[in-house]
């Protein structure tokens, strides 16, 4: 019916993000830069950043556009991107529960992801649907009831119409 938030990330370059997200992490931060929000770390073991948005309320279906971009390949960072995430985190990478997409930069392959209680289970993975390298891409994460799904493209170029991957959980 519409989005329950949407966030135009403008102001100052290096300003905090609205109070709407909770962000918290160690050698990292959460900043503006060009009218974006910039979720960054340091190249140091066990940093990372995380953001939670909050206030809004509980929805079965949920829909996330968002590009990102690596800074290097190095093969132990990570991005976990989570909806549904609910009852807190598990870890510094994901939330207690939820459905989410794992992906690295030194890998092609994306895993999907579920969190139930605090312990993981790997859905699916797909390999060949990341690029390996510092460009710009973009990437739609949907949880429609247990079928989550993901386009990923390089910036620039038009959003595709099939999805990479769908996986619905069974369990």
């Amino acid at each position: 019916t519409g989005p329950l938030f949407s966030d135009a990330f403008t102001g100052t370059d290096g300003s905090a993000w609205d109070s709407a997200w909770a962000v918290s992490g160690v050698s990292g931060s959460a900043s503006l830069l060009s009218n974006a929000g910039r979720l960054s770390i340091t190249n140091a073991a066990g940093a990372y950043v995380r953001a939670l948005l909050s206030g809004v309320p509980a929805v079965a279906d949920s829909d996330l556009l968002l590009s990102y971009r690596w800074n290097s390949a190095n093969p132990g960072a990570n991005l976990s991107i989570f909806l549904r995430g609910v009852g807190g985190w598990s870890n510094k990478l994901r939330p207690r529960n939820g459905y989410g997409l794992q992906l690295t930069p030194s890998s092609s392959t994306v895993s999907i992801k579920k969190m139930v209680n605090g312990t993981v289970t790997t859905l699916a993975s797909t390999s060949g649907t990341q690029q390996v390298g510092t460009g710009k891409q973009w990437i739609r994460l949907q949880v429609v009831g247990s079928t989550v799904r993901y386009r990923l493209w390089t910036d620039g170029q038009p959003e595709p119409a099939a999805w990479r991957a769908s996986v619905t959980d069974s369990s």
